[in-house]
């Protein structure tokens, strides 16, 4: 159970990096702009339903790293949805290249 703890309190980092990773691999469309939609948000969900577990016994480093995790979703999604409505608006929204 210590293992899971310790692999839990790095949970906001890893989910962040993986979903980067597959974003990064999947072909431009509408595949990875649902991987860049979901991915973080999953994550998030995923910390918050084990935040009781895994920040037992005072791990202030998780409870760090998920606030680090909420302050980058505030940013990260209006970014996200405005640089999609730019480059629809000027008609490169198809994935195209």
């Amino acid at each position: 159970m210590r293992e899971l703890q310790v692999l839990g309190t790095f949970l906001p980092l890893l989910g962040l990096v993986v979903t980067f990773v597959i974003a990064y691999r999947m072909p431009p469309g509408t595949g990875r702009r649902l991987v860049l939609l979901i991915g973080p948000a999953a994550t998030l969900a995923l910390c918050m339903a084990f935040a009781e577990f895994i920040g037992a016994n005072g791990n202030m480093l998780f409870i760090a790293l998920l606030l680090m995790l909420w302050i980058f979703a505030f940013a990260y999604y209006p970014i996200l949805v405005g640089y999609w409505a730019i480059r629809t608006a000027r008609g490169h929204g198809g994935g195209q290249r």
